[in-house]
């Protein structure tokens, strides 16, 4: 009963996990939508753009950290589980299972939730990764914009 109670908890937090990520995808599709338009916008304001793009940048990395961490942590909890698991179905599981091959079958069921999560961070992690490669093409973007200006002589 009370490795129910566990479970719905971590499935709880998961919902609650999934909801920020969400609100967070949010967040950064409106950051880049506001820098796109900014970087049609009056060239003397493209320093600031420049200056925001390297601090979302920055931010965007400690993000991705963050979130790998979170991943190491339910990996190490998984491979804890998998291996009290596969233990379990060895010595103390009501039918005799011999193949280990039924044996993992069985434990990706019993981790499945752990590995679900897992794949939601790094989906995100990979979300986040296709946001600073648009800061980082943003940033040449102005760059070839301000040197294209001073070609033309217009400042």
């Amino acid at each position: 009963m009370e490795q129910d109670s566990k479970l719905d908890k971590f499935k709880q937090t998961t919902i609650l996990l999934e909801q920020q990520l969400d609100s967070e995808q949010e967040k950064w599709d409106k950051i880049i939508s506001d820098l796109s338009m900014k970087l049609k916008g009056d060239i003397k304001y493209l320093y600031e753009v420049d200056a925001d793009i390297s601090s979302y940048k920055q931010i965007i990395i400690s993000e991705m950290r963050k979130y790998s961490l979170y991943i190491y942590k339910d990996n190490k909890v998984m491979k804890s589980l998998v291996k009290s698991r596969f233990e379990w179905y060895s010595t103390k599981y009501q039918i005799n299972i011999k193949s280990s091959g039924d044996k993992m079958k069985l434990i990706e069921a019993d981790v499945s939730d752990i590995q679900y999560k897992i794949d939601i961070l790094d989906n995100h992690i990979e979300y986040l990764k296709g946001c600073g490669d648009n800061l980082k093409q943003m940033a040449y973007s102005i760059k070839n914009r301000i040197e294209l200006l001073n070609i033309l002589g217009i400042s």
